[in-house]
């Protein structure tokens, strides 16, 4: 068993090179603590973006879908899209609806001024459980492909995400480039 996020998750296809059979995770484990830092920084929104099988900084996966054009057309059809192709969890089909500009529920937030009296803002309970139940539906959809698609095409679909949402090319995108030479 290996400890890792979906590229691990991928090596436990029964057509992958090299064969795992267990991956552990948790959900915000480093999350799990006072609100007050004791090393690290007080807690941010996140937001498990799962074309890239990573959890993001909220502000960063807003900016791929601006980047993208979703809040920059019509608010139903743009959910519909995100739906379509960047996550259509329960999870996500309950917060965004037919409207895109309901991602940024995600993002709540309540100020909070730490001991050296510097204001900052945390994330809400509210906001931290619906990223956390996105996060565990996204887990598991993640476990049912590999019983859905080929390797080959989990790890095409894996690059291609990094293209199409990082704007890295085929030649970036990580160690992933050893595996794909290895089945190609």
């Amino acid at each position: 068993m290996a400890y890792g996020g979906y590229d691990s998750i991928m090596l436990c296809h029964e057509n992958s090179p090299v064969k795992l059979y267990g991956v552990a995770q948790s959900v915000g484990y480093g999350e799990a603590r006072q609100i007050t830092p004791v090393g690290g920084g007080l807690p941010v929104n996140k937001y498990y973006f799962y074309p890239l099988h990573q959890r993001l900084l909220f502000r960063d996966a807003a900016a791929i879908l601006y980047a993208q054009g979703y809040f920059q057309k019509n608010k139903k059809v743009a959910a519909e899209e995100y739906h379509k192709y960047i996550c259509d969890c329960s999870q996500c089909v309950e917060i965004i609806k037919n409207d895109i500009n309901n991602f940024g529920l995600y993002n709540e937030s309540i100020p909070f001024v730490t001991r050296n009296n510097i204001k900052r803002n945390r994330p809400t309970p509210d906001a931290a459980l619906k990223a956390d139940i996105h996060f565990m539906n996204s887990k598991v959809k993640e476990w049912e492909s590999l019983g859905e698609k080929e390797f080959k095409l989990l790890v095409n679909e894996y690059r291609e995400s990094y293209i199409k949402y990082l704007k890295e090319t085929k030649e970036q995108s990580t160690w992933w480039n050893l595996i794909c030479q290895e089945i190609e």
